[in-house]
């Protein structure tokens, strides 16, 4: 069923914003894979990832997403009439390892017309347990334009050390910091308050993922963030939808998203 889902075009993009606290502006967007299967319906990731993975699917998958998602930024440029928000894409430890990826990689970005320095790619923190066999690829991309984002922080086994010597431009927080604070009290906020201070100290941009409530927007903007990403600010939406709010000239606000 899978294998045929790539014949029948089954696959979907979406696109969910990540937005900047102090101007409710959309910077980015990062692009998520759905699966409209033709009985059960519209499929998260969670529902189909594993088996993709498990019948060595998961490159083909990806290459479909970079696909799709660069042609897509290539339209909201257009829309826009500039350079659009950044897309963010998830990529595995096993595509690092492939010595053709970053080729492959900047072949789709030219074929689609996008600049290198509007794509993120995002890997876990599993992904630089042995970096340094993954050096060389990063620093390819890196050099090319593309930043790198260390994805879910504080989920794996990255340490605040590590931070200084890792080939990265970003750190998104894992969302267990953000929904702590409404449980942990001062110890929870302690945590968050320290995280953000090394991070800012090596000069590394921080996206908070899963903001979902305005008290958590309220806090995480008197500790200094600057982005984030979640349920407050607008879900996954189809990503032809968020090129049609571009094009309409309505998609620079979160309320866009959130309305959409």
């Amino acid at each position: 069923m899978l294998r045929r889902a790539f014949e029948r075009d089954e696959f979907r993009l979406y696109l969910q914003p990540i937005v900047e606290f102090s101007t409710s502006r959309t910077v980015g967007f990062e692009g998520l894979v759905r699966w409209q299967h033709p009985t059960l319906g519209l499929l998260g990731p969670g529902q189909f990832l594993d088996n993709v993975e498990e019948l060595g699917l998961i490159s083909q998958l990806d290459s479909w997403m970079r696909r799709e998602a660069f042609g897509v930024m290539a339209r909201l440029n257009t829309a826009a009439g500039e350079v659009a928000p950044y897309l963010s894409l998830n990529v595995t430890e096993r595509e690092l390892q492939n010595a053709t990826f970053t080729g492959e990689v900047l072949d789709q970005i030219r074929t689609a017309g996008i600049p290198p320095e509007q794509v993120v790619l995002e890997l876990s923190e599993n992904a630089f347990v042995d970096f340094e066999g993954n050096e060389e690829t990063l620093e390819e991309l890196r050099a090319s334009g593309i930043r790198i984002a260390l994805d879910d922080f504080g989920t794996g086994y990255s340490s605040l050390m590590q931070l200084q010597k890792l080939p990265i431009d970003i750190v998104k927080l894992d969302r267990a910091f953000v929904s702590a604070l409404t449980s942990g009290g001062k110890r929870a906020l302690g945590v968050l308050e320290g995280l953000l201070h090394v991070i800012g100290a090596v000069e590394l941009t921080l996206v908070v993922e899963g903001v979902e409530t305005e008290f958590e927007q309220d806090v995480l903007v008197s500790l200094g963030c600057k982005f984030a990403q979640g349920y407050l600010y607008g879900r996954p939406a189809p990503a032809m939808d968020v090129v049609s709010l571009f094009s309409a000239g309505a998609a620079s606000s979160t309320e866009d998203y959130a309305s959409s």
